[in-house]
């Protein structure tokens, strides 16, 4: 009864002891995904996040990866005006789709604000090559020469 008894309480210190040190987060999704070469448990939300590069690849860890193109800015002014970029995450080609073109021109970003090209917007449907550049999150600006109209965020896989 006694070895039973003290058996009960170690038990309980030690659960004690698990959920004092054990780490929490906040997140608002996550999952497991398996596949052939193994599998991966994730979560979204996550604060705390590094970066792992090579020449051919670079991995952000802990980091919510978007799958859409967010809006982050836009001239409420000019409604008439709409830009769409898709698809987005992209391999090879972007396409940039505006209603009106005529002196415009698109300026696209690394994530750090290095300007990689600036270019005129020639026509409605213009398609920007992205094949050359590694993956990772880009910024693409459409602007005229008096004004930025729109801001993307691109995912490059």
């Amino acid at each position: 009864m006694k070895f039973k008894s003290i058996f009960i309480f170690l038990i309980c210190l030690w659960s004690i002891n698990q959920v004092v040190f054990s780490q929490q987060a906040t997140i608002s999704a996550g999952g497991d995904a398996v596949g052939s070469n193994g599998s991966i448990n994730y979560s979204i939300g996550q604060v705390v996040y590094s970066v792992t590069n090579n020449e051919n690849i670079s991995i952000i860890e802990g980091v919510q990866q978007p799958y859409i193109i967010l809006l982050t800015t836009g001239n409420q002014e000019d409604v008439s005006l709409k830009f769409k970029a898709f698809p987005n995450p992209t391999v090879d080609v972007l396409h940039l789709v505006t209603g009106d073109f005529e002196g415009f021109e698109y300026s696209l970003y690394t994530y750090s604000g290095q300007k990689l090209t600036t270019k005129p917007i020639l026509s409605t449907n213009t398609e920007i090559n992205m094949s050359t550049y590694k993956a990772g999150v880009y910024i693409l600006r459409v602007k005229s020469a008096h004004k930025e109209y729109k801001t993307f965020k691109i995912l490059k896989q």
